[in-house]
């Protein structure tokens, strides 16, 4: 029972447990990320049964883009099987997609009353961004007395939290939130919380104050290239790398991004290389459990089977051609500008924080494989295409 009236709840219940987890996978003592990988999903095949088949909710309803995408993506079992590639890639791979969608159905078709109690209370969220905080301050300690480990930190969930201080208006909790967010190192996280920032704020004028106290501090990081910062706080260290990139002769986009974002542009350019080889694999791709060669920028072999990219439009690309690509994000921006309006709009505070958060993981795809990963973000979708999202709160 707890799981259906807590559902979000107990997801981030989960998150916790994996994040607490981390430090021992870090320190190469016990990795237990595919045991999560195992309870995240039992976690989605029960909240799919308890509301569909318990609660009795209808997610049949309003299903022909959903239905359609499922099945397009199942026909590919058949391109995988073909390709010869693992039966468990191709496995997971299909599977990821078909209960992303599957959640998407379950929380379009949630009455308001029902939505709300799937909600997490203001304590448990202030729980998890302190426990999460805490970690980050205690491993970005370790990293700057003892410096094994490697200072990423960030779970993207964090943007949850984050999404309901935004919400509420909290405005110190956004600010420590982001300092937060700036030490753990997380590149992703930082990328995804700076855009949604922008875009919610565009028309205020502390927008254009905050963007000109972060050039300033940018400009300072560029001119200390040797400092510790760069050192201590890897997310920075980036934007120096990109200073650089554009200070450089070779100052066209493709340069800019090879030089700034090396492992990131090398996987695009591995996985472009398998995709160009005709243009019916252009068009229709290579198949889920696809596994390829990742070349450095230098051509060396970095590894040999490859199997994701942090950069989403390009791996599903690769999975199953441009048109499906065009055609999934076209819906995902879909979601997005009905988020964008509702964050701007809603005085509804729970549509604002699933608003919030859908604007802020759209961009962590760019940086991430995470359009797939997250129940969460599933969960978010679903929600904000509810027909009677703006007028019906009794259900």
């Amino acid at each position: 029972m707890i799981i259906g009236i807590n559902n979000i709840t107990l997801f981030l219940v989960i998150c916790l447990l994996n994040i607490c987890l981390l430090p021992f996978r870090m320190l190469g003592i016990f990795d237990a990320s595919h045991i999560f990988i195992v309870i995240f999903n039992l976690y989605a095949l029960y909240t799919v049964y308890y509301y569909a088949v318990i609660k009795g909710v209808n997610i049949l309803k309003d299903m022909l883009f959903e239905f359609i995408i499922m099945l397009w993506v199942g026909m590919y079992l058949v391109v995988g099987f073909i390709n010869g590639y693992s039966l468990y890639n191709i496995a997971i791979d299909v599977y990821r997609i078909i209960i992303f969608f599957i959640i998407i159905l379950v929380f379009k078709n949630l009455n308001y009353k029902t939505l709300l109690e799937c909600m997490p209370s203001n304590r448990f969220l202030y729980v998890f961004f302190v426990i999460i905080s805490v970690f980050v301050l205690l491993l970005f300690s370790r990293f700057i007395i003892i410096g094994d480990i490697y200072p990423n930190f960030m779970d993207i969930h964090f943007l949850f939290p984050l999404s309901y201080f935004i919400a509420a208006n909290f405005t110190a909790l956004i600010a420590v939130s982001f300092a937060i967010i700036l030490i753990s190192g997380s590149r992703t996280v930082l990328l995804a919380t700076t855009c949604l920032l922008l875009l919610l704020n565009i028309k205020k004028w502390h927008t254009w104050v905050f963007i000109l106290i972060v050039g300033v501090i940018l400009f300072f990081v560029y001119n200390w290239s040797d400092s510790s910062v760069i050192v201590y706080m890897p997310a920075i260290g980036k934007f120096n790398a990109l200073f650089n990139a554009l200070s450089s002769e070779q100052t066209n986009v493709f340069n800019i991004i090879k030089m700034a974002f090396p492992d990131r542009a090398s996987e695009v350019i591995s996985l472009y290389k398998e995709i160009r080889k005709d243009t019916f694999t252009m068009i229709f791709g290579l198949g889920p459990g696809l596994e390829y060669t990742w070349y450095d920028l230098q051509g060396g072999i970095y590894e040999v089977y490859h199997r994701g990219a942090h950069f989403s439009p390009i791996i599903i690309w690769a999975h199953y051609g441009l048109i499906f690509m065009m055609v999934l994000y076209l819906y995902l921006i879909y979601v997005l500008q009905k988020a964008i309006h509702i964050a701007w709009h809603s005085k509804d505070k729970m549509l604002r924080i699933f608003a919030i958060f859908n604007m802020s993981f759209f961009f962590t795809q760019f940086t991430l494989y995470s359009v797939f990963i997250s129940f969460l973000y599933a969960i978010s979708c679903g929600v904000l295409l509810r027909g009677n999202i703006l007028t019906d709160k009794e259900g």
